[in-house]
């Protein structure tokens, strides 16, 4: 399972993506939350949802972009 940390490239997860407005989106994220109760989120600022502003998504949801500093 990959480590997600803020400033991370991700992009919707393959497996969920047909259910996703845009499978080929990015985004970037911003914070990160985790409660014993609560299912690891990030909050996450998407490349075709600037003037929305951000929001949360659980993590499950997301994959890390491999960019050539991740390798």
């Amino acid at each position: 399972m990959p480590i997600y940390r803020v400033g991370d490239i991700v992009k919707p997860n393959p497996l969920l993506s047909q259910d996703e407005d845009n499978p080929d989106a990015l985004g970037l994220i911003l914070e990160m939350r985790s409660m014993l109760h609560m299912r690891p989120e990030a909050r996450i600022l998407w490349n075709d949802m600037l003037e929305t502003g951000p929001r949360w998504m659980y993590i499950k949801d997301v994959s890390k972009v491999e960019t050539d500093e991740t390798r």
